[in-house]
């Protein structure tokens, strides 16, 4: 389900094709970026108009990526009034203009999404050169009022002015918040013209977004504001839209009481084939939950009136597929038809830098699930991850609040937990016997969880190659490293599972006269994550992780260990590692814990995590020496 719909240039949806964008920003320039939006109200009703400009400066030739605008429209918005131009500067060093004519409409698509109900207008401009200017303009009316659209600032190139202007009617209050890198360099002034309020912000000379490696989503960096009515006053009295997050919650209800009904016949039996015997509310939701994730696929449908409305329950279970919205949905049919009470739930990923309380309006999530409150207990069930357990939540939604209806009818917040490292545990057992400077063995890695589903949705996706991804994931040592015998084991189904191999590492160990030396270290979870101390953004990791390896070493018949590192334990605020050594009989074993226990890194943070991680490095680089 996604809320962010209207209006993105083609630069913000290709900014993919960009990953350095400071080597792209002598190319293209946004001299002006202005949108004038209007607030006005006609009897009991209020409506919402915007007016959009975009200049923009090309310093050179640019490929056809980048030589493209695109101008959405669905259904809750229509653009009208649409028009293009581009200039060139011809040998005079004047400028010609060149009107753009064809503007063909298109279907959306993109990737694994489609968006059934919304269209785009896609603007080339012919024959970029060095100094060519294009020139966008359009309007929008928007059908509802709670469907204000974000403006952004800044984008992935140099903006030199952007401005923003909101003009509301009298008795039209307002809500809004600035978020981005340049947000308190953002002016605001409030004036009044013809008794209108006039509210404008103003930035001049954004620099471009810079990206960076597991940084946050764009949202979190994008110089960019959040407007929403908050009420105005109509010839009925006055009419609350999105003054607190009780209108927003009340607006989301309708939604589901919008959906048309259907005959529930057929779902009536399917739901008493598939409680079957189960006696209480969480067995029953268990196996709804369970049955969904392995009979409906999920395909996700976004924007427009079907980004907020589900298919009737028995549509999509009839379809056999739906979006996170259809189902949750169908959770939540089958579960009342079962006599379990369980309400949808509205969240943003942690993509969104938005809460409800800061901003009461659509922008504040992007994601439909199911909770069930047993005992106090809030269980959060998102069937879309096939490989996740029941009452455990996806990782993009950790630390995020969900917002749905209380046993009381009222909206009732909860914050998702982050969990703890130990919830997700990685666990190693490595056998290793020398020939030489040979490594060969058996080993097994089980995984849990977080990774248990990461690990599964990867293998199991048509795009891979399972045989390299498998290797990739299994790698011991080297790159050299070689495995066969390879079998996946479910030890708990969704939540568990065991991997073992046979593998064998060439040139792993070395020799120099009597000494030879082999370092058990052979996997290195964030061996490489030191951090650029001038880091612009905080570091983002999936989910918090625990890997615990035993790494037993038989030292070969006629051969005798002479240096052992010393025993090591450590820990910061981002993590701990504990490592010992310790014979037995002919076999050392070696026993490593390492946590990472954050989801993000500050930038102010990074000193004392480089720390941590250079200490990592140093329990990976210690050796065995043998003779």
């Amino acid at each position: 389900m996604k809320y962010t719909l209207l209006i993105f240039t083609y630069v913000f949806l290709y900014a993919g094709f960009c990953q350095n964008s400071e080597a792209e920003n002598s190319k293209i320039v946004y001299e002006l970026i202005q949108e004038d939006v209007n607030i006005t109200v006609s009897g009991n009703d209020v409506s919402v108009a915007h007016a959009i400009l975009e200049r923009k400066r090309f310093h050179d030739q640019v490929t056809a990526n980048y030589a493209s605008d695109r101008v959405y429209h669905g259904y809750f918005t229509k653009v009208v009034d649409l028009k293009a131009s581009i200039s060139h500067l011809n040998s005079k060093g004047k400028y010609k203009t060149q009107k753009i004519n064809e503007i063909p409409e298109k279907s959306d698509f993109s990737g694994s999404t489609f968006y059934d109900d919304n269209s785009y207008f896609e603007i080339a401009y012919p024959n970029i050169a060095k100094g060519s200017k294009s020139e966008l303009t359009y309007n929008i009316e928007v059908k509802d009022p709670h469907f204000m659209k974000r403006f952004y600032f800044s984008e992935y190139y140099p903006v030199e002015n952007a401005e923003y202007t909101v003009t509301a009617d009298p008795g039209v209050e307002i809500g809004w918040k600035l978020y981005g890198d340049q947000r308190e360099k953002v002016e605001y002034t409030e004036t009044m013209v013809d008794g209108k309020t006039v509210h404008k912000w103003i930035l001049k000379d954004s620099p471009a977004i810079f990206s960076e490696s597991n940084g946050p989503g764009y949202l979190h960096k994008a110089t960019h504001i959040v407007v929403y009515i908050k009420k105005y006053n109509g010839s009925n009295g006055e009419v609350s839209v999105l003054s607190d997050v009780n209108d927003l919650f009340n607006w989301y209800q309708t939604f589901i009481t919008d959906i048309r009904n259907t005959n529930n016949a057929d779902l009536k039996e399917l739901t008493a084939n598939v409680v079957g015997n189960a006696e209480t509310d969480l067995e029953k939701a268990q196996r709804i939950f369970y049955w969904v994730q392995d009979n409906i696929r999920y395909i996700a449908f976004e924007d427009g009136w079907r980004g907020f409305v589900p298919y009737p329950a028995s549509e999509i279970c009839d379809k056999r597929y739906g979006d996170c919205k259809d189902m949750s949905h169908l959770m939540y049919e089958m579960m009342k038809i079962a006599g379990v009470n369980a309400e949808h739930a509205w969240v943003g990923t942690r993509k969104l830098p938005y809460t409800y309380e800061e901003t009461p309006c659509p922008s504040v999530d992007n994601h439909l699930i199911l909770t069930l409150v047993i005992d106090d207990k809030v269980y959060v069930l998102d069937a879309t991850d096939a490989n996740t357990p029941f009452g455990v939540p996806t990782s993009f939604i950790l630390s995020k609040q969900i917002l749905f209806k209380s046993k009381t009818g009222n909206y009732k917040l909860h914050t998702i937990p982050e969990y703890t490292a130990d919830y997700c545990t990685v666990v190693d057992d490595i056998k290793i016997k020398l020939e030489g400077t040979v490594v060969t063995g058996m080993a097994s890695k089980t995984i849990e969880t977080f990774e248990y589903s990461r690990f599964h949705n990867l293998h199991g996706s048509a795009n891979v190659e399972k045989d390299v991804f498998l290797r990739d994931y299994l790698q011991l040592g080297q790159n050299n490293f070689e495995m066969s015998n390879v079998s996946i084991d479910e030890i708990v189904p969704r939540a568990k599972s065991k991997i073992s191999f046979d593998y064998r590492i060439p040139n792993y160990a070395s020799s120099f006269g009597e000494l030879s030396f082999v370092n058990l270290n052979l996997t290195k979870p964030f061996g490489k994550a030191i951090l650029q101390k001038d880091r612009k953004y905080s570091y983002e990791i999936k989910y918090k992780k625990k890997w615990q390896s035993t790494t037993t070493l038989f030292v070969p018949m006629g051969n005798s260990i002479t240096t052992i590192p010393d025993n090591v334990s450590f820990e910061s605020a981002y993590g701990s590692c504990v490592a010992t050594y310790k014979m037995n009989g002919n076999q050392l074993v070696y026993s490593r814990t390492i946590s990472i226990d954050a989801l993000s890194i500050p930038t102010d943070g990074i000193e004392e995590w480089n720390a941590f991680i250079k200490q990592l490095i140093a329990v990976y680089n210690t050796t065995i020496e043998f003779k």
